[in-house]
């Protein structure tokens, strides 16, 4: 276990530092080729649709290929398709294509790094293990925003692209390298079940999703709006980072030490409050306080969402579960994106921080949420379990 979670911690910090370097910037990037707003929306449709047709096709590829293979089609096939992109508008695809393509190589990745990370961790210390994992994972999250906008800055895109490429290249090493095993059955999974406590897990998912795209696509576009430089919205997507590194790391330990229901309830609040008061900032001071209040519950949310999440499944068709949690996350985020179509992209802020509100109300029905912290003390003391 101990040397899988060193080689996947590699693996993540390499992918994470050298993807963290231009995902960010892609919507910014198409938008100064004269791209319509209109479309940068597509694109994030078409992004989020291709995270439904890996879900559906995670179960099959990795009973017939094995779980390495995914992995290391993304250390690949993504550089190939970001050399694409950087062609634009000299060499043009359809905007969709790009989203949908980058969309199945990034989460079939994120599917198999789920499951070993699942595989490699106890579940009594499973909040501490995770919370280190993910931490390389932030540091490389808290450094290559700043460093990717002093490359558009100075360099230009192309050559933050072609960096970018070489490091996810470079990720291929540990991957080979992990001997993980993992027994998948050839299940095609269409949609998520949302009946029983699997499906409740499902729909805090689903609005999960709301404010993974608010976050991840819709802020980056509002900060570069007032900012308007990438190496500025960069400087703010680390000093992000840096705050949430401090969520994964107080937040894993709290987690394994304190009642589920407390945790869930804090986090989810505090991420409503924090993406509803964000349409209210116009100044650069309110900006930095709301970058870093979003960032940080943003992440607080999904840890222990996560966390709560592998309890659960660690004993059922994990990867059957893995996929159905992928296409309800991503089915939320083609909901909200719906809205910025039709509607104002300001409004979805305050979709957003409903749909957290909701995420909420179904999380306290989860049963398992005092059962945990009990278990676990049971474990530490040698208690045997009725």
């Amino acid at each position: 276990m101990r040397r899988n979670r060193i080689l996947l911690t590699i693996l993540l910090f390499l992918v994470s530092l050298g993807s963290g370097l231009y995902s960010l910037f892609i919507p910014l990037f198409l938008l100064k080729q004269g791209v319509e707003f209109s479309y940068i929306i597509v694109y994030i449709m078409s992004f989020c649709l291709g995270g439904i047709i890996s879900g559906m096709l995670f179960n099959y590829i990795i009973h017939k290929s094995g779980i390495k293979i995914p992995i290391i089609a993304r250390c690949i096939l993504e550089p190939f398709i970001i050399f694409i992109l950087s062609l634009y508008p000299n060499f043009k695809l359809p905007i969709w294509v790009y989203g949908i393509t980058l969309a199945i190589v990034q989460f079939m990745f994120w599917n198999c790094t789920s499951l070993i990370l699942l595989k490699s961790t106890e579940r009594h210390k499973r909040g501490k293990q995770q919370a280190w994992i993910l931490a390389l994972l932030w540091i490389a999250n808290i450094i290559s925003p700043f460093i990717g906008g002093l490359i558009i800055n100075y360099l230009g895109y192309n050559y933050l692209y072609a960096i970018g490429l070489i490091i996810v290249l470079s990720s291929c090493i540990p991957t080979l390298l992990l001997r993980q095993e993992v027994v998948v059955t050839g299940k095609r999974v269409f949609f998520p079940s949302f009946k029983g406590e699997i499906g409740i897990h499902m729909i805090i998912t689903f609005f999960r999703g709301f404010s993974f795209v608010t976050i991840i696509f819709f802020w980056v576009i509002y900060l570069y709006n007032i900012l308007g430089s990438e190496l500025k919205v960069g400087t703010f997507s680390s000093l992000g980072s840096l705050l949430a590194l401090t969520a994964v790391l107080i937040g894993g330990y709290v987690i394994d030490h304190i009642k589920k229901i407390i945790a869930i309830t804090t986090t989810f609040s505090l991420s409503a409050l924090s993406m509803f008061l964000s349409i209210f900032s116009t100044t650069i001071p309110l900006l930095f306080i709301f970058n870093l209040t979003n960032r940080f519950t943003h992440q607080s949310t999904q840890l222990i969402s996560d966390i709560l999440f592998h309890h659960e499944i660690e004993d059922k068709d994990v990867p059957s579960y893995l996929s159905e949690s992928v296409i309800s996350f991503c089915l939320g985020g083609i909901v909200l994106s719906l809205f910025a179509f039709f509607f104002s992209y300001k409004l979805i802020f305050i979709i957003a921080s409903l749909g957290l509100l909701t995420a909420l109300g179904f999380s306290t029905k989860l049963k398992n949420l005092e059962t945990q912290s009990q278990s676990q003390s049971d474990h530490e003391s040698g208690t045997p379990q009725q």
